[in-house]
């Protein structure tokens, strides 16, 4: 399956963990997804840098993305994935979110949980375009 890694701009993750072209890493998958026992990735290059202000917090300024392989066998609701081995293969170019398509996701987001009538009209002629105007 192909996916997504993002490090620093010495191709590091937490920890030190040290990804290059080709690099394998295995581990012995105990324990929780963030934890030793697990490589992190994403299953998509958008994913990766809309959570990366949650995850690893890294300057997307000089962080690196990188195109890997692995099995996931630890799934945390499409968020995030793990892997007990993985490979990273190329860093391919990080994709730029502009504030309106993280707007857009975060409208999505929360209609799925609000219940407010007017709130919700507003999110969707927002996100139809037909009003960009901030709630009242």
């Amino acid at each position: 399956m192909r996916l997504y890694k993002l490090t620093d701009y010495m191709d590091r993750t937490h920890g030190g963990c040290q990804w290059g072209v080709g690099v394998t890493v295995e581990t012995d998958g105990v324990g929780e997804l963030c934890g030793p026992g697990y490589t992190h990735w994403y299953t998509s290059p958008l994913v990766a840098v809309f959570l990366n202000p949650i995850h690893g917090n890294f300057d997307l300024v000089t962080a690196h993305l990188w195109e890997g392989e692995g099995a996931v066998v630890k799934d945390d609701r499409g968020l995030k994935v793990g892997c007990t081995k993985a490979t990273t293969l190329q860093r391919v170019e990080l994709p730029v979110l502009s504030t309106a398509v993280r707007v857009r996701v975060a409208l999505e987001c929360a209609k799925l949980v609000c219940t407010d009538t007017a709130w919700n009209a507003w999110a969707d002629k927002w996100l139809s375009g037909k009003d960009r105007k901030s709630v009242v």
